[in-house]
């Protein structure tokens, strides 16, 4: 007798779901930036607003993100985590980066670019 035979649907599966699944197979070596991806694809940001989302999760003020980001005042970055928080569908930079981290987006000032030099 022999054993079970391979369903063709759960075969046509492995191969979506193995690049769903592995981040190496959709061409993230760091899992970090599968988390960003996901968090961008799922909420429609540009990689920008991720990067604004990030310095937010490191506790930055908005004049130290505007500085961060080259931005000519801070307003601008005010305006811009309007647009954030509304895609988020939140009011608070907590809730900000409660979201975040459910995506895997733990910065720190040591891991993000400083284009300030």
């Amino acid at each position: 007798m022999s054993g079970p035979a391979k369903k063709p649907e759960l075969m046509s599966l492995a191969g979506p779901l193995r690049q769903i699944l592995i981040p190496e197979s959709v061409g993230f070596e760091n899992p970090r930036e599968l988390g960003r991806a996901m968090m961008a694809w799922r909420f429609d940001l540009s990689s920008d607003e991720i990067r604004l989302l990030e310095f937010v999760v490191c506790g930055l003020t908005n004049a130290q993100i505007a500085e961060r980001m080259e931005l000519a005042e801070e307003n601008t970055v005010k305006q811009r985590l309007k647009v954030v928080f509304r895609k988020l569908g939140i009011r608070h930079r907590v809730q900000a980066a409660s979201i975040a981290a459910q995506f895997g987006i733990h910065a720190t000032l040591e891991s993000l670019p400083d284009t300030s030099e």
